[in-house]
């Protein structure tokens, strides 16, 4: 999350710095350079890619864990260092956020691909009906002898996992498959559906299934399938409609490979979140500009930006809630536009929470912006959700920063950010 002043320099380089592998052209450039006096600019930078400003605990003596390397539940963060001034301890300068309960901390995690056991269909992780699998058995699409072989033993088999998601959400199923010409086979992210019949080629081709209400993983010769020996590779079931980059989950989802993968701080939209210290009113100032990498893991209602403790209601700005016509931010954040993915919000400086409801697609990245806000009364930031109405789960980057003055061009890749953090 990036809060700053309206001492606002170009952000494209600093858009560029996040998303965007180090090149010559903009080595030289720091998103410290948002914050000219240093500490003395008000704002924010928290950033969970740094793992070294992410403590486990609140006070900052246990450091996190590379997530993928022990399970998401046991890597929560208990305070997230403001690193715009450079801290690397809870008592250098700066508005660090923290969570001293221990139980509503949210988790560290780098976690797209859902399912488990992803390269051994054989497992009893994966309900088998009349599907024999071999394991290793041809040449993959990388060139790796790891294809899986399933020979389906007449109509209606099928290997399946049911109830990936606690409910259904807007999702995506996607596998590669290489089987004879012309043949079918039945591909599905929600067993209710049972009609998306793929048509194979002969060669191997990534297949995906998505669905505004998916929770399930299953292929099989349902619908009239006519394949019944196909080779297979790479299965995966994201939130998103998107089907992204592979990322393979050996075991039971205790450990997996971050590399390449948006690290977050999940939310679990019951209790989790975050809050700085106390400070005086001023400290934050009228003229303010928040920027947050954010995806919702769920459509109920939720704060996708800050508000000022839970017993100030008006004092907030990200309010997402379907079909609602109120405003997404609060009196007491100012007038902001609100941006999403460089595109400005209907709604000029009273966007609705149905407008950045329908604008926060659940499942996807996007990139949050509030240009302008007041916060000048404020005195203590929070994150996260602590009411049940505002409860859904939701990982963020977070970043705040003083605003510029003249809107800049905000790019996430091309290729679909972010493949790396922020």
């Amino acid at each position: 999350m990036l809060l700053q002043s309206l001492l606002r320099p170009v952000l494209t380089p600093l858009m560029r710095g996040m998303f965007d592998a180090p090149i010559a052209s903009s080595a030289a450039w720091s998103p410290l350079a948002l914050w000219p006096d240093g500490i003395a600019t008000p704002g924010m930078w928290i950033s969970p890619r740094d793992l070294t400003s992410q403590w486990a605990d609140y006070t900052g003596t246990t450091p996190v864990a590379t997530p993928g390397t022990v399970a998401d539940s046991a890597n929560p963060v208990g305070l997230a260092l403001d690193i715009r001034a450079g801290a690397t301890v809870l008592t250098d300068p700066g508005n660090h956020m923290l969570q001293s309960t221990s139980a509503a901390r949210p988790l560290l995690s780098a976690r797209v691909n859902l399912l488990q056991y992803t390269e051994d269909f054989t497992n009893g992780y994966w309900l088998n009906s009349g599907t024999t699998v071999t394991l290793n058995y041809g040449t993959a699409p990388d060139g790796s002898q790891t294809s899986q072989r399933l020979v389906f033993s007449g109509a209606d088999k099928y290997l399946l996992k049911l109830s990936i998601l606690p409910s259904p959400q807007q999702s995506a199923a996607s596998i590669y498959v290489k089987g004879p010409v012309g043949e079918t086979l039945l591909l599905e992210n929600n067993i209710s559906q049972g009609s998306n019949l793929i048509t194979l080629t002969g060669g191997w081709q990534r297949f995906s299934r998505n669905y505004a209400a998916g929770d399930a993983f299953l292929i099989g010769t349902y619908a009239g399938s006519t394949a019944r020996d196909v080779e297979v590779w790479h299965p995966q079931f994201q939130l998103g409609l998107t089907a992204t980059d592979y990322q393979p989950i050996l075991t039971d989802g205790s450990s997996y490979s971050s590399t390449g993968f948006p690290i977050a701080q999940k939310y679990d939209g019951v209790d989790d979140g975050m809050a700085t210290a106390a400070f005086a009113a001023g400290t934050l100032i009228d003229g303010m500009d928040c920027l947050i990498p954010v995806r919702r893991d769920s459509a109920a209602s939720c704060v996708a930006g800050l508000y000022n403790g839970v017993a100030d209601a008006t004092k907030f700005f990200g309010m997402a809630e379907s079909a609602s016509g109120s405003g997404c931010v609060g009196s007491g954040a100012g007038t902001p536009t609100v941006w999403v993915d460089n595109t400005q919000l209907t709604g000029g400086t009273a966007v609705t929470r149905g407008t950045l409801h329908t604008a926060l697609t659940v499942g996807d990245w996007h990139i949050l912006e509030f240009r302008n806000l007041d916060l000048s009364t404020w005195t203590l930031p929070d994150s996260g959700f602590t009411q049940a109405t505002f409860s859904p789960a939701l990982e963020a980057t977070s970043c705040c920063t003083p605003a510029p003055p003249a809107p800049k061009t905000r790019t996430p890749r091309d290729s679909g950010w972010p493949t790396t953090t922020e």
